[in-house]
C-alpha cells in the first residue's frame, strides 16, 4: 500500500536531495562542455521584490541545451556592480569562466 510523503518529508528529505542530483547534473554538463554561453535577465514582481536569473546554452552534440543555472533575489539597486558580482559567483561555482563565449 502506498502512504503519501509527508510535508516534513518532502522539505527535508526529498527535495534537497533531489537539488544536490540536479546541481551534479549540471556540473557535470558544464564540465564536459566545450564552449558556453549565458544569458541574465533582471526582474522585479508585482511586490516589489527584485530577481536575478541565469541560464546556461550549449551544445550537446547536435542540440542546444538550455540549463537555468541560478535565480536569486536582488538586494539594493540593479548596479553593475551588484549584476557583475552574481554573474561572477555563478560562473566561478560551475567553473565556467574559461569556456564562456558569449554573454
Amino acid at each position: 500500500m502506498y502512504s503519501l510523503l509527508s510535508r516534513r518529508q518532502i522539505t527535508r528529505d526529498k527535495l534537497p536531495k533531489l537539488h544536490d542530483r540536479m546541481i551534479m547534473k549540471l556540473k557535470a554538463l558544464c564540465n564536459n562542455a566545450e564552449y558556453v554561453s549565458v544569458t541574465l535577465d533582471v526582474w522585479t514582481d508585482r511586490r516589489l521584490r527584485s530577481y536575478i536569473g541565469i541560464t546556461l546554452h550549449t551544445f550537446v552534440g547536435d542540440d542546444l541545451k538550455s540549463h537555468l543555472l541560478s535565480f536569486a533575489p536582488l538586494k539594493g539597486h540593479h548596479t553593475a556592480d551588484v549584476l557583475l558580482a552574481e554573474f561572477e559567483k555563478v560562473i566561478n561555482y560551475y567553473h565556467i569562466e574559461k569556456k564562456l563565449v558569449r554573454l
